[in-house]
């Protein structure tokens, strides 16, 4: 799966303090990215690693004290202020996170730096079904 390979490699250069913003349509490998990365560094590679859509967020310790925190906004309404429930947006200075369905945060809740990943399915006949399109970008906010 090129989607999960992809999130061994980026699990090789994550670290805590680290967002990840995950965008794509429903089914595009939010969560097969978030796997890869996920069992990348447990070193693991049969570890289950679910969708957080029900829970909202599904939080891994690794290591002495690191935690990746993987959340799934969908159920979320757009704008929806109730952030802290789960600890947004401090938790993103503590934590490695990956975060699916951004868009349902408010701008006062993004975090200060991000790399914004957009996963699209391609169009039949543009590429190979099975290799997704990706769009990277590194943010800073002031």
């Amino acid at each position: 799966n090129h989607i999960g390979k992809l999130g061994e490699k980026l699990a090789t250069i994550l670290e805590t303090g680290d967002v990840l913003l995950l965008q794509g349509d429903l089914g595009a490998g939010k969560t097969t990215l978030s796997r890869g990365i996920i069992q990348a560094k447990f070193r693991d590679p049969s570890m289950v690693v679910t969708s957080p859509s029900y829970l909202l967020d599904n939080t891994y310790r690794y290591g002495e004290n690191d935690y990746i925190h993987h959340m799934d906004l969908y159920r979320l309404p757009v704008g929806y202020t109730e952030m802290g429930i789960l600890g947004i947006p401090s938790i993103f200075d503590s934590a490695l996170c990956l975060v699916e369905w951004p868009n349902r945060l408010q701008s006062k809740f993004m975090p200060s730096s991000y790399v914004d990943i957009s996963i699209f399915i391609p169009s039949s006949g543009s590429v190979p079904s099975d290799v997704p399109l990706f769009n990277l970008s590194n943010n800073e906010r002031d």
